[in-house]
């Protein structure tokens, strides 16, 4: 379960590299590369909240036990939190969701920044059609909300 947002990921890098490097106008065997980078906006939108879930269940989600002092992770039961293996599984969980949270919220919000002053770019404006077709053109800033909205949806 883990792995397809990756592989879907890498199979979209693989595409977005073969579009950057043999992409020629007129070609219809290689697609364009703004079609390429709206369709990683998309792949970002679709796996935004099931990578932030599992990132933050599986370091942040607690089991409790009938002793009120002891707790563990709610997905390895048997890791308890005084165990030295608990402060690594919190930390690589809290790097991951940082990683990819803020990253791409960062990154939306940098495109959202420069729309309008690339209003005109034809390029940019196919590149960032996932954002704008959803919404209206004049406020894409309902994407970003709405990936503020899924973050706080897995963080609780």
């Amino acid at each position: 379960m883990n792995v397809v947002p990756a592989i879907f990921l890498a199979a979209w890098a693989c595409v977005y590299l073969v579009s950057a490097k043999f992409a020629q106008e007129g070609s219809r065997r290689v697609p364009k590369k703004e079609n390429v980078l709206s369709t990683g906006i998309v792949l970002l939108s679709a796996f935004f909240l099931p990578i932030a879930n599992v990132g933050m269940s599986f370091g942040f989600g607690r089991l409790l036990h009938p002793d009120p002092l002891l707790r563990s992770f709610s997905r390895y039961p048997w890791i308890l939190d005084t165990d030295p293996e608990a402060s690594q599984i919190l930390v690589i969980s809290a790097l991951g969701v940082a990683c990819w949270c803020v990253g791409s919220i960062t990154g939306m919000v940098f495109i959202i920044v420069k729309m309008p002053k690339k209003i005109h770019d034809y390029s940019f404006r196919g590149a960032v059609l996932a954002i704008t077709l959803k919404y209206h053109p004049r406020m894409p800033s309902w994407y970003v909300f709405r990936l503020l909205r899924d973050f706080l949806m897995a963080a609780l």
